[in-house]
């Protein structure tokens, strides 16, 4: 029997369309100056935007995770901030949103208070202060500045050189990742967030990245083969492929026989891959809430697939590392929060898998 919150969160994510146009209408009527704050940005971009927002909140409904939500306001108000739209003008529409849910869907007024309620909390309180990503304190928190500032100068050969020439003289693969191209990608992201830099300057951060990590694999010693083999990927609907690369590195330089399948992978292929390649160890990636779902699927048609040996599946990303309980309500063995971590527990669970 489907779950009152599986109930409700289908019921918003078939009709956000049309509750967004609700909203939108109301918003504007009740508050026009708010609505207007937006500039260009008007009816339908105001429709399309709301709609969004019900989408992420459906997926916190789904996980039972009303703080999923809170987080995304927070997210919200400082991309809006950052873009001079000032903060009370999201508030509003978010009360209109609780309202036009209870209204058209009241026999789930307790969980659309507990869920839009913990999103309309966030707004007592200041906008998060966004702090850098970056230790400049430290060598590799340098290298990391220098990184960064290089590719955003449009210098990616001499963003690379910068990372190799470090690891040519001393520093170690490992530390160059997690020291350095780590950080220099949250940096990134933290700026794109803020309104620093563009969508297309982040793309190119992580092209010249990609290539850097194609570089650093061939400065590593191979370890002998361990006769493991683990599949990573990023599941349907996630394109960020950074996390998962990395993760597909680190297994490699540990021994293990890497199956990396990219970004956003379906499910029904991703698990045919598994039997195909008779893996031990499944890492799914997922960044943002609205792939949760994703995530819940692939592990679901894993298990239900006629394999020789059911893998040991982690998960891991951005949403995961937020939402700690996340990783056993999908049905993951694990859930990492960094390449390392992935490893380590591919390691310990591939053990008790033979005890």
């Amino acid at each position: 029997m489907t779950s009152p919150k599986d109930q409700l969160a289908h019921l918003i994510e078939t009709s956000a369309s049309a509750y967004a146009g609700f909203i939108v209408a109301d918003f504007e009527e009740q508050f026009p100056l708010e609505f207007k704050s937006f500039g260009i940005l008007l009816h339908e971009n105001w429709r399309a935007y709301l709609q969004s927002r019900l989408i992420e909140l459906a997926s916190a409904v789904r996980a039972g995770q009303p703080r999923m939500f809170a987080r995304h306001m927070d997210w919200c108000r400082t991309i809006l901030v950052s873009r001079d739209i000032p903060d009370h003008v999201l508030r509003p529409a978010i009360q209109i949103t609780l309202e036009t849910l209870i209204a058209q869907l009241p026999e789930f007024t307790d969980l659309i208070r507990a869920n839009v309620g913990a999103g309309l909390a966030v707004f007592d309180h200041p906008v998060s202060e966004s702090r850098s990503a970056l230790d400049i304190n430290t060598t590799e928190g340098k290298l990391a500045a220098r990184y960064v500032l290089a590719v955003l100068e449009g210098e990616g050969r001499a963003a690379g050189d910068l990372v190799m020439s470090a690891v040519r003289n001393g520093l170690d693969v490992r530390s160059a990742y997690e020291k350095v191209l780590i950080p220099a990608v949250r940096e990134i992201g933290r700026m794109w967030h803020c309104n620093e830099v563009s969508i297309a300057e982040e793309h190119f951060v992580t092209a010249v990245t990609q290539r850097v990590l194609c570089q650093l694999q061939t400065l590593v010693e191979e370890m002998p083969p361990n006769g493991k083999t683990v599949i990573v990927s990023a599941v349907a609907g996630d394109r960020h492929e950074i996390g998962a690369r990395m993760v597909a590195d680190y297994f490699e330089m540990a021994g293990w026989r890497v199956i990396y399948l990219g970004v956003d992978m379906p499910s029904t292929d991703l698990a045919t891959a598994v039997g195909d390649f008779q893996a031990d160890v499944v890492v799914l990636a997922a960044t943002l809430s609205t792939h949760v779902s994703s995530v819940a699927a692939t592990i679901s048609v894993i298990r239900a697939t006629d394999l020789h040996v059911q893998p040991r599946v982690i998960v891991g990303g951005l949403v995961f590392t937020e939402n700690e309980s996340l990783a056993d309500q999908v049905g993951a063995d694990g859930c990492a929060d960094s390449p390392a971590e992935a490893v380590r527990l591919g390691v310990v669970l591939t053990a008790n898998s033979l005890d």
